[in-house]
């Protein structure tokens, strides 16, 4: 966990956006942990992830002015999110319905750092 809160850092320096992807990579290596042994998604801990989504989201929005990455946001929440709605409903065995809420903030987080942004170009 040091280590990617410290890439974390490295990559994106101080702010919301920088708490946000650190908890991000601290709640994705617990899903990741009790998905492979209970094979599902808790609700505590996705909800968490995406209230703490919206909030710092809206946060740094409102301190850097960066509105239309907020508004990014909300359509890459809807794409991801939507079309993991679609892998579900057409064949729900191959996917659980955890997977379709999670894929929301984590629509919501990429499509606020950008359509065609690299995770590791240093801006």
């Amino acid at each position: 966990m040091g280590v990617l809160f410290g890439l974390v850092a490295w990559q994106f320096g101080s702010g919301a956006v920088t708490w946000l992807l650190a908890l991000s990579a601290l709640l994705t290596v617990a899903l990741t942990a009790i998905d492979l042994e209970h094979h599902r998604l808790p609700d505590a801990l996705v909800f968490t992830l995406a209230g703490a989504a919206v909030l710092l989201l809206v946060a740094d929005a409102a301190l850097s002015g960066a509105w239309a990455s907020l508004g990014r946001a909300g359509l890459g929440a809807l794409a991801l999110g939507g079309f993991y709605f679609v892998l579900w409903f057409v064949y729900p065995k191959g996917l659980g319905f955890g997977d379709v809420k999670l894929a929301v903030p984590i629509g919501a987080i990429l499509g606020y750092l950008g359509w065609g942004r690299s995770p590791w170009a240093r801006s």
